[in-house]
């Protein structure tokens, strides 16, 4: 009788820690960095957010024209101390985004290149684009709005 207890308990317990599985991760498996630089065609960091904020040498908004496709833009990452660092390379990460108003522009990527897009103009106005770096089903780090002015 003891023994089917226990075992019972045992089964509950495996059962819940399965269960929870998804719901417990290592945070270490995660990249989570700081902030973000945006960097455009002739290699200059245009925009940078660090912590949530635009820094004061950087723009706060994307301008393309409408018809027209940008030049490319990178993306490369900010640590702690602000040192830039490189995308995640595991293939677990992708870049994803979200457009308040999808009329105006899309984002066109190439394949094979993750961490690096362009912006095409569909009709003058404005809007807000923000991304996301996932992992897996969920996001481990998001960019916060950015303005995106379609000329």
């Amino acid at each position: 009788m003891k023994k089917n207890i226990i075992l019972a308990l045992f089964a509950i317990f495996a059962f819940l820690f399965i269960s929870c599985e998804d719901h417990t991760h290592d945070h270490s498996d995660h990249f989570e960095p700081e902030g973000w630089v945006f960097i455009d065609g002739t290699s200059a960091r245009f925009i940078k957010i660090f912590r949530g904020q635009f820094l004061a040498d950087s723009k706060q908004e994307f301008t393309v024209k409408s018809g027209e496709k940008t030049d490319h833009f990178d993306i490369k990452f900010f640590d702690k101390n602000q040192k830039e660092i490189d995308p995640p390379s595991d293939t677990d990460y992708k870049l994803s985004w979200s457009i308040t108003n999808e009329n105006l522009f899309e984002v066109d990527r190439h394949d094979g290149e993750e961490w690096e897009f362009h912006l095409e103009g569909k009709a003058v106005g404005i809007t807000e684009i923000e991304f996301f770096v996932m992992h897996g089903d969920h996001n481990d780090v998001r960019s916060g709005k950015i303005k995106v002015v379609v000329e």
